[in-house]
């Protein structure tokens, strides 16, 4: 997010920018000028470079993180098979989990979360 600094005077570059990767590319065009000092001019120089920057960032940070979504929930499926867990005990675990997980839990017939 240095760039945003040194490039647009972005002093505090907000939640959303600073997890760009989940915004649409015209999201993050709002949210950045949303986000500029008043009177900053966006000419179309800044425009391309944005865009540039969003295709060169956002797209790799999109493909890891579907990578580690695949792999965590690869994980999570061999250590269900390696203590042997049944489908009750599979959802049980699902009910009692913290908030936070890193997966999305199954589709339970009775899933309540």
């Amino acid at each position: 997010m240095g760039w945003l600094a040194f490039e647009f005077n972005i002093e505090k570059p907000g939640q959303k920018l600073a997890d760009f990767a989940q915004l649409s590319l015209d999201e993050f065009r709002a949210e950045l000028k949303k986000r500029c000092p008043k009177g900053t001019a966006i000419g179309p120089k800044q425009v391309k470079a944005i865009d540039l920057a969003y295709a060169d960032y956002a797209t790799p940070i999109r493909q890891r993180n579907a990578t580690i979504l695949q792999r965590e929930q690869r994980l999570s499926d061999l250590v269900n098979a390696a203590y042997q867990l049944t489908p009750d005990e599979i959802e049980l675990l699902w009910k009692t989990a913290p908030p936070r997980m890193p997966i999305a839990p199954p589709n339970f017939p009775s899933n309540d979360r």
